[in-house]
């Protein structure tokens, strides 16, 4: 151990990449890292490395904003990790080592390889090093591989890999990397590896990392690496099964077979970070950003606290990647024909590598009306369908959008039954009547199931005397794309001996994408996007307040969530529950005055 000491306290940290660092390469969003680590501020920023924090900033809320929601679930997914291990705890033999801020202790790295050699079963924390492949970091769990399908209760490892040896510990056993997610597990058909949704890629290159430093450590590295999450999903010939216990399945990563792509992935990442060390005081991003991996990745959502200064460059450089269906790959396709940006007139559907076909002539619709000054709106073949124009008489209209608390907002309790915590807690129902806009809200005063059962009773009671008033006897529900239909399916199932009503809905993004209605300055078919642009080209007379506390679904979610913890009796009286029903409102508003406007036009 002397030697291994002397070692690192030569070491360069600054060639040692931890695995988190991987995760925005892997999210195919780079320019994060750069911005980061040179405190970039603006696109006119200068590199600077001066007191350099690594974390996200927070000396400049003006430009950067408060991400609140990303670390109230990072919050909670700190709160599960420590649950599950506590619950670990009870029933195997355990060892915390250390914390994420002692990863480059010299002391904590001696003591992980001391209890690997003893054979401890769980690793909490454990600190791993490795000098050769320049990787260092504390995953969450290593657990001993002849171990590991006692303490599952299942077959995760094969026999003969759950006794291979340690070679450099000397010992009849080798340790795996499982990481711990306050996360739904998205399992592929055959219920056993993961699908590359959401940050699912990030994991695998992760355990990756800490799989190869183990494998260092111990001389002989894993094909496997797994994911505790706090549910699984697997969804195969159309049947869907579930658990919400966290100890009944792993997800599995298998880097030799399933997964194998990641090895050049995280390969490529690592390099990138090195790069971006090395050379990045060099880059800028005006007028152009000087590398590819400095354009930003639109369609990238997990970007924390660097949306405002990704927009600022999008809206500067009209980046590719915030058209409809058009990716990083898609972008890579037109930097090689020499095409920038999407008010190049060569950008089009060729270039980006669409197939003909119904994308195809969508994409060249938003990008033709996106590059003119005459249209507003463009409707095709709109006034060749009329589903939309009238549905009946005996029909009436209602423009409906809910608002949520999933299972991530709920308490982080090991529950080890099949019921999840998403909640509808809210319900906007606009209507017009003598063509004059009409709003009801129903809310829930407390966070249960038994308040949204009263709550959507309340609704239907609420529709049905609408009904009778209005001498009609067919209620249609109008939304925008497919929340509203799944939600209010898992409603009914939430409360299945109630027996509610189906509702009757009518998607109206649907009469967008079908009939390929594009809009000037929407470069997308999000309901922000096409009624902001409406409201700017003075088409509809309805948007959000910008600045409302309350902008988008996840504010509600999160400021929601903490009334209802804080609060006994929530009543739409309460100040934060009026900023959510004004947001809810104008949800609601704008897909009536948007049906209204095609109607009255076309």
């Amino acid at each position: 151990m002397n030697n291994r000491s002397c070692i690192q306290s030569n070491i360069n940290w600054n060639t040692m990449i931890s695995p988190s660092k991987i995760r925005n390469y892997l999210l195919k969003d780079p320019l994060l890292d750069w911005l980061q680590e040179y405190n970039i501020i603006s696109i006119n920023s200068i590199p600077n490395k001066t007191n350099n924090k690594k974390s996200y900033p927070n000396t400049n809320l003006k430009v950067y904003g408060v991400d609140n929601f990303t670390e109230f679930i990072m919050k909670h997914g700190n709160i599960f990790e420590a649950k599950v291990y506590q619950f670990l705890q009870r029933k195997f033999q355990t060892i915390q080592i250390g914390e994420a801020y002692q990863a480059r202790s010299i002391d904590k790295f001696n003591e992980t390889i001391n209890c690997m050699k003893k054979g401890i079963e769980i690793i909490y924390q454990g600190v791993l090093h490795d000098y050769e492949n320049k990787i260092y970091g504390c995953p969450d769990l290593l657990v001993r591989s002849d171990r590991i399908n006692d303490i599952f209760q299942s077959q995760i490892l094969p026999e003969n890999i759950c006794l291979q040896k340690s070679p450099k510990l000397n010992t009849p056993y080798h340790y795996i990397v499982i990481d711990i997610k306050h996360s739904t597990l998205y399992l592929t058909s055959d219920g056993i590896h993961l699908r590359n949704c959401n940050s699912i890629p990030c994991y695998k290159g992760q355990i990756l990392l800490y799989t190869k430093a183990l494998g260092t450590i111990q001389g002989y590295q894993s094909q496997y690496g797994f994911v505790l999450g706090k549910k699984w999903i697997c969804t195969k010939d159309n049947r869907t099964t579930s658990s919400n216990d966290f100890m009944n399945k792993l997800g599995v990563i298998d880097f030799n077979n399933f997964d194998s792509e990641y090895n050049k992935k995280v390969d490529d990442a690592m390099k990138w970070i090195i790069k971006m060390r090395t050379e990045g005081h060099k880059w800028s991003l005006h007028p152009l950003p000087s590398i590819p991996e400095l354009y930003p990745n639109m369609k990238n959502e997990k970007d924390c606290n660097w949306k405002s200064i990704k927009n600022e460059l999008n809206s500067s450089i009209n980046e590719i990647t915030s058209i409809w269906m058009c990716g990083v790959e898609r972008r890579k396709k037109a930097h090689m024909k020499k095409v920038y940006s999407w008010k190049n007139k060569k950008c089009n559907s060729d270039i980006l590598g669409f197939k003909k076909g119904k994308i195809y002539n969508t994409v060249n619709n938003i990008l033709k009306i996106n590059r003119q000054k005459r249209d507003l709106i463009r409707v095709n073949s709109l006034t060749t369908n009329n589903e939309w124009r009238y549905f009946g008489d005996d029909t009436m209209e209602f423009y409906i959008d809910f608002e949520t608390i999933n299972s991530n907002m709920g308490q982080c309790t090991l529950s080890n039954d099949n019921n999840s915590n998403d909640i509808i807690f809210m319900i906007g129902l606009g209507y017009s009547i003598n063509n004059n806009w009409k709003y009801k809200c129903f809310t829930i005063k407390k966070n249960n199931k038994d308040e949204e059962l009263l709550m959507i009773q309340n609704l239907w009671n609420n529709v049905n005397i609408l009904l009778v008033e209005e001498n009609k006897s067919d209620p249609i529900f109008i939304h925008w794309s497919g929340a509203e239909k799944i939600q209010y399916h898992k409603l009914q199932l939430r409360h299945l001996e109630h027996n509610l009503p189906n509702m009757n809905f009518f998607d109206l993004y649907n009469v967008f994408l079908k009939n390929n209605i594009v809009v000037k300055d929407a470069l997308n078919f999000s309901l922000k996007s096409i009624a902001k642009a409406m409201y700017n080209n003075k088409l509809i007379s309805s948007s959000w307040n910008t600045e409302s506390v309350c902008s988008n679904g996840l504010n509600a979610m999160l400021l929601a969530f903490k009334l209802y913890k804080h609060t006994d009796i929530v009543t739409q009286n309460e100040p934060t529950m009026k900023d959510i029903i004004y947001y809810n409102t104008i949800d609601c508003k704008v897909l009536w005055e948007i049906l209204l406007f095609l109607r009255n036009n076309y």
